[in-house]
């Protein structure tokens, strides 16, 4: 409830405190433990604590060792990557991110399995899903100065571009319903990197269209794709339109 309205800062301590009342002997497989440790990502990323996404990540990459999920753990090492913007990744990192694409999708039990959508809603998901969000993921940390070349052999691309790219094929062959637009958002801001504002743009305004409340939602690279067109009129109102929306859903990216 405390999202929906926009209070994610009240949403975090909130989750926070589930977490610590949350016997590990009432949820064994770890499931809602995971559950909570999605929904806690997701509010970093939206009120920019980047250091604290990275400080749960790695419990919750604890837990998915623990408990031997691989579903909890393509989860959480895509959200993982993500956190590394903020600090120097450590070798074993990278060995993380090795182990989560070497796992065999035939292998993931699915049943009942979700996925908290960028847009902070649960969606049922399956294997392809899952990877197009773990490459997305990589893709925008890659593209932000995390050296994700160090993963070696097992990274199925060459650039954060391609790998971006290889993310939305994945996407378009999941039956998640909501990963597609999800894999958009994730992958716009390596096109910033791109030559073609013109397909900066398209994939932003697709994504500022379904309302996005997550860091930006593709907001803030519509903004450079419109300066780097000449279009400083339509840059100027959509600053003000970012601003607004901040105000409105506590979104500190923004």
């Amino acid at each position: 409830q405390a999202l929906d309205r926009g209070a994610p800062e009240q949403a975090v301590e909130l989750f926070e405190r589930a977490l610590d009342l949350l016997p590990e002997d009432a949820d064994p497989e770890g499931r809602r433990r995971g559950e909570l440790y999605t929904q806690l990502a997701h509010c970093y990323w939206i009120v920019a604590d980047i250091p604290r996404l990275g400080d749960i990540c790695r419990r919750w990459l604890a837990l998915a060792r623990a408990v031997g999920d691989d579903v909890m753990l393509l989860l959480a090492a895509g959200w993982f990557s993500v956190s590394l913007i903020s600090r120097a990744p450590e070798p074993s990192d990278f060995a993380t991110f090795a182990d989560a694409l070497r796992v065999d999708p035939s292998n993931l039990d699915m049943n009942d399995r979700r996925r908290f959508s960028l847009r902070g809603q649960w969606c049922e998901t399956d294997a392809a899903g899952l990877r197009a969000m773990l490459l997305a993921g990589f893709s925008f940390s890659w593209s932000l100065g995390v050296p994700f070349e160090l993963v070696g052999d097992d990274l199925p691309a060459g650039t954060p571009l391609a790998l971006a790219d290889e993310a939305r094929r994945l996407a378009q062959q999941s039956n998640d319903a909501e990963v597609e637009d999800d894999a958009r958002l994730a992958c716009v801001n390596v096109l910033t990197a791109s030559p073609d504002a013109a397909r900066l743009l398209d994939d932003s305004q697709r994504s500022t269209r379904l309302a996005y409340r997550l860091g930006g939602g593709g907001w803030i690279q519509a903004g450079i794709a419109l300066g780097r067109l000449g279009r400083l009129d339509e840059m100027r109102a959509l600053t003000e339109e970012m601003l607004t929306a901040a105000d409105n859903n506590g979104d500190r990216q923004l």
